[in-house]
């Protein structure tokens, strides 16, 4: 009986942090608009260029300035699309009109409506929260448009 201890202490080890991560991953599905910046705790506020030079100059320093933060982003929209598996949609920000740089900005499906009435190179400012550099750009998840 002895012999099974260890292993039945195991078994409880693993179903316990299954439950866990489970109550976790639930938790941030079904609150995706919780934690938001508040007048305590304000989003830092970015360029679109700052952002693309810091993660060009130096991913890791970037990741801890930037990384898993909520951003206040202002750029100028470059288009909107589905991304991936149609989870949402997304907002290329770009510096300039014409700049190269851009930061993905991951909207819900809810959104497509406020996404449609923006213009092509016109200004906008973003609320996300800095997710690091994915196929060379910045992208910020869960994003609301601000009024400035």
């Amino acid at each position: 009986m002895a012999a099974c201890a260890p292993r039945q202490r195991t078994d409880v080890v693993v179903a316990l942090l299954l439950v866990v991560g489970g109550v976790c991953a639930l938790s941030s599905l079904a609150g995706c608009r919780s934690g938001r910046p508040s007048a305590d705790q304000p989003a830092l506020a970015v360029s679109v260029s700052t952002l693309v030079d810091a993660y060009a100059d130096d991913v890791a320093q970037a990741n801890a300035t930037y990384g898993d933060k909520w951003l206040r982003v202002s750029g100028f929209a470059q288009g909107t699309g589905p991304w991936a598996f149609d989870l949402g949609l997304y907002l290329l920000l770009a510096g300039a009109p014409t700049a190269r740089g851009r930061v993905q900005c991951r909207f819900r499906k809810a959104d497509r409506e406020r996404l449609s009435e923006l213009n092509s190179g016109g200004p906008v400012t973003v609320v996300g929260k800095c997710k690091g550099l994915s196929l060379g750009k910045v992208i910020l998840d869960r994003c609301d448009i601000v009024r400035p």
